[in-house]
């Protein structure tokens, strides 16, 4: 029996994983000013965090204890030329708060990830405070769009509303109700 054919979505980034369908249109990004906007032409986000504990030792090869340990993300977006050009724009238009100078690697923004199996909540992730750090490009002949890969700069993942780690400082975890 032919395995049941899904329709493609807006962004024409559907795909089948496992039987389920996961689409990437969902994708916002939120500017300084709190304005989400779409970005339709995102081929690919990829995004990380890590927290290695901090090992203490004595004369002994041994750990004696660790420490909390550092707070680690890394983040790429993956988007059309057309879109990378928008987008530049939006950040470089933005005139409050830090980095409100010409430069658009300075403005700081909001990544709202969104995804769902079939007939699920869709679970939600944050990437808070992201800065661009760089651009790539790497044109070829072919039948594909152009695309910028930006790596980011991100302050704090949050998955789906849980916090990784709590700040460290007891003002800001009581603001941002993590304690």
């Amino acid at each position: 029996m032919a395995q049941q054919a899904y329709a493609v979505g807006d962004a024409g980034t559907d795909q089948i994983i496992n039987g389920h369908v996961f689409d990437f249109s969902s994708i916002d990004i939120a500017l300084d000013d709190g304005q989400p906007f779409s970005m339709p032409g995102i081929f690919e986000i990829s995004y990380e965090h890590s927290l290695t504990p901090g090992e203490i030792r004595h004369v002994g090869p041994l750990v004696q204890d660790e420490s909390v340990g550092t707070y680690a993300t890394r983040a790429s977006i993956s988007m059309a030329l057309r879109d990378w050009r928008v987008f530049r724009s939006k950040l470089a238009q933005i005139k409050t708060g830090a980095g409100s100078g010409p430069g658009f690697m300075q403005k700081r923004f909001n990544v709202v990830v969104s995804y769902a199996e079939d007939d699920e909540v869709p679970m939600t992730d944050m990437l808070v405070k992201c800065r661009v750090m760089r651009v790539g490009r790497a044109y070829r002949r072919s039948n594909e769009a152009l695309a910028v890969n930006v790596e980011l700069y991100v302050r704090r993942i949050v998955e789906d509303g849980v916090e990784a780690v709590a700040s460290g400082n007891l003002i800001s975890d009581l603001a941002m109700g993590t304690i």
